[in-house]
């Protein structure tokens, strides 16, 4: 979808500044069926209720970065999360694995610190390059560095529109029990994964491999029950050289219970104690930014995940105690928009190695790109393509948007192409994007200059 196509969608949901602090819709209507079957709804009136330097729309990974970081250089940050708690794909998603963690300092390593010396995080058996944490220790760690850093948190609150004036975003306006709301600000940073607020600002966008296709995406569980030493076999531990194995032995024994499960590579991970996170599910051709498709694969993956539990437990044995505690509330998307910036980020970076003088972040995960058919999953092709990637910079050009002032994005909306997408859109990456464009932020509005102006490098965290 190009960004003319996108407006013209867009634009009966699209909001002015008017002369009284208020916001309002662009057209005066009155409630009523028009002809061609739609609904008009009157002018409303939406007070600005809050102001900061920086607006971060997002709570994960990527959010929690921008908002720490930019508070932390000085910066009054509003955070804006849909849930009712923060964490993302950690949390939400019930993903409790840090993937590319290994080089990271930064908030990332206050975070892997913090966890450990709490004994929040797994610390049974050495799991390399996987650190696995407690995700209901997450919600609460989190919330304490927002306290901590005295950011304005907004929790259950979705961005709903923008506004645009000469070319540069001025506020977000939102949804929740409060009501409909315009929070204005300096800077905006997009970190709600699927690009949002960008494509209600207008920036362009682009979606899929070459023919629009995408990653499956994932419902994940916690289970409990089974004695790790019982069933290690099964569980990703042990770094690199127990992963395959461990996948193959997983979908065997799924496989003796008598289910086919749609992952054929799935995966346990050692979360705490015998607390476990199962991801184990594929659901195709569903596409983030459609609630049909996140309705009809959440449903299908939620029933899959309870469909593989009891498969393992019918076996009885060392499977005989496991229970499914949760599914998660937030099924996992590994796609989204990735909006036009000011450099794209391509395969031949990842190729070449590539560096710059504007990094915000070295990503040394690889390609990883999952079957975008059912009917090529487990047919023993290679989720890197054959490509072999190098560690490579992202810059900051990035994690600006081309079309809109004002506006940056972080995490897996960033600019880039499909390829070099699947490896730097895990959430280690994330933390770090969003540390490095929270600082640019917070300086760029201290010194009233744009963020492209601002001389950083990831080094500097």
């Amino acid at each position: 979808m190009d960004r003319r196509d996108f407006l013209k969608k867009a634009g009966a949901a699209t909001l002015l500044l008017s002369a009284g602090k208020v916001l309002s819709a662009a057209e005066t209507v009155e409630d009523s069926v028009t002809p061609d079957g739609n609904v008009a709804e009157k002018k409303r009136r939406v007070p600005i209720s809050r102001t900061a330097d920086v607006v971060v729309c997002g709570g994960g990974p990527a959010g929690i970065g921008a908002a720490v970081e930019a508070a932390r250089s000085g910066a009054r940050v509003v955070l804006v999360e849909h849930a009712g708690f923060l964490g993302g794909t950690w949390t939400a998603g019930l993903l409790g694995v840090m993937l590319d963690h290994e080089n990271k300092t930064g908030l990332m390593q206050e975070l892997k610190q913090t966890l450990t010396e709490r004994k929040w995080r797994n610390t049974k058996v050495w799991t390399d390059e996987l650190f696995t944490f407690d995700v209901e220790r997450m919600k609460l760690l989190l919330d304490e560095l927002c306290a901590e850093h005295k950011i304005e948190v907004l929790l259950y609150t979705s961005v709903v529109a923008a506004v645009v004036d000469r070319g540069r975003i001025t506020h977000v306006v939102t949804e929740s029990k409060s009501g409909r709301e315009a929070i204005a600000g300096e800077i905006f940073i997009d970190a709600t994964g699927d690009g949002d607020v960008a494509a209600l600002s207008g920036c362009g966008f682009d979606w899929g491999d070459a023919d629009g296709h995408v990653q499956p995406i994932s419902m994940l569980g916690l289970v409990t029950g089974a004695r790790f030493e019982e069933i290690e076999d099964c569980v990703l531990w042990n770094g690199r050289k127990t992963r395959r194995a461990s996948k193959r032995n997983l979908i065997a024994e799924i496989r003796r219970g008598g289910f086919e499960a749609s992952y054929k590579m799935p995966c346990l991970f050692l979360l705490h104690d015998d607390l476990y996170a199962l991801m184990a599910t594929h659901q195709y051709g569903a596409k983030s930014i459609s609630r049909d498709d996140l309705t009809r694969a959440s449903i299908e993956g939620r029933r899959e995940v309870h469909r593989i539990v009891d498969s393992l437990r019918s076996l009885g044995g060392r499977w005989e105690g496991l229970k499914l505690v949760a599914t998660a509330s937030q099924i996992g998307c590994r796609e989204g928009r990735r909006i036009h910036g000011l450099y794209t980020v391509t395969e031949q970076d990842l190729v070449e190695g590539r560096r710059h003088e504007d990094a915000v972040c070295e990503v040394r995960y690889g390609v990883d790109v999952h079957s975008v058919h059912l009917e090529s999953e487990g047919k023993g092709g290679s989720y890197t393509r054959g490509i072999k990637s190098k560690p490579y910079d992202i810059p900051l050009r990035a994690l600006i948007a081309r079309d809109v002032k004002g506006l940056m994005m972080v995490g897996r909306c960033i600019s880039g192409d499909f390829i070099a997408h699947s490896s730097y859109r895990v959430n280690s990456n994330s933390v770090i994007l969003g540390q490095s464009a929270g600082r640019v932020a917070a300086t760029a509005v201290r010194e009233h200059k744009a963020p492209q102006e601002i001389r950083f490098h990831y080094s500097q965290l």
